[in-house]
């Protein structure tokens, strides 16, 4: 068994950018919600805003899983 590092060594040697990263995500998606929550059906802003808030939650979800994987190491 090699004792080199790896990857999610790699990764996790970089966890406080990645939660700094995170805690951005998270604040991106406070204001795509906002601005969900604030224009009228059917506008373009509440449909550019809507995808902002999925593609906010796939990449923190992603952001999210790599720290958890982190912190259980």
């Amino acid at each position: 068994m090699s004792h080199e590092p790896g990857l999610l060594d790699y990764v996790c040697a970089n966890a406080d950018k990645l939660a700094l990263m995170l805690a951005l995500e998270t604040l991106a998606g406070l204001l795509s919600v906002g601005f969900f929550l604030a224009s009228e059906p059917g506008t373009p802003t509440r449909v550019v805003s809507g995808l902002n808030v999925l593609g906010v939650l796939a990449i923190g979800g992603f952001t999210a899983a790599l720290l958890w994987a982190c912190h259980r190491r």
